[in-house]
């Protein structure tokens, strides 16, 4: 399970991302908790806690996807 361990991103890098980017990251993510749930069941998992952190980055980058999607419309507001 060692191997499986990504650097997470700053949520302020996130900004940065393209929605293609951000698409990519959130499906690397999932694949990530998945992993991380089959290990945690085999009690293979040395913290539970990585579980609550990937849940966690998987919110902020669908936040950030969410944002650039509304942040369009606000600009047609104006």
């Amino acid at each position: 399970m060692a191997d499986s361990k990504k650097k997470t991103i700053a949520k302020k890098d996130f900004r940065t991302l393209s929605e293609a980017d951000l698409q990519k990251e959130l499906a690397e993510m999932r694949s990530l908790m998945v992993d991380h749930r089959k290990a945690n069941a085999a009690q293979e998992l040395p913290s539970p806690a990585v579980i609550r952190k990937t849940r966690k980055d998987i919110a902020k980058v669908l936040t950030m996807l969410r944002e650039k999607q509304i942040a369009p419309a606000k600009e047609r507001e104006k």
